[in-house]
């Protein structure tokens, strides 16, 4: 499996779906949607935090403050 780099998350803060999630949920309260169209939406967020869980448990941080080439 080939690993990503990213940089360290000291560097660069961790981008979660959180506002995403809690925007959908309240928007899809706020105009009553169906139960059919909650269940929809909540399976594409599960797909998306469990791939996002995935990525942060097989990257490779970078440490930008440190000049140690390999």
């Amino acid at each position: 499996m080939k690993v990503k780099k990213v940089i360290k998350s000291t560097s660069l803060p961790t981008k979660l779906p959180i506002w995403s999630t809690i925007t959908t949920a309240l928007a899809l309260d706020y105009w009553n949607a169906p139960q059919w169209l909650w269940g929809a939406m909540g399976l594409l967020f599960l797909i998306g935090w469990i791939s996002c869980i995935i990525c942060f448990a097989t990257e490779e941080e970078i440490d930008l403050l440190k000049n140690d080439p390999k």
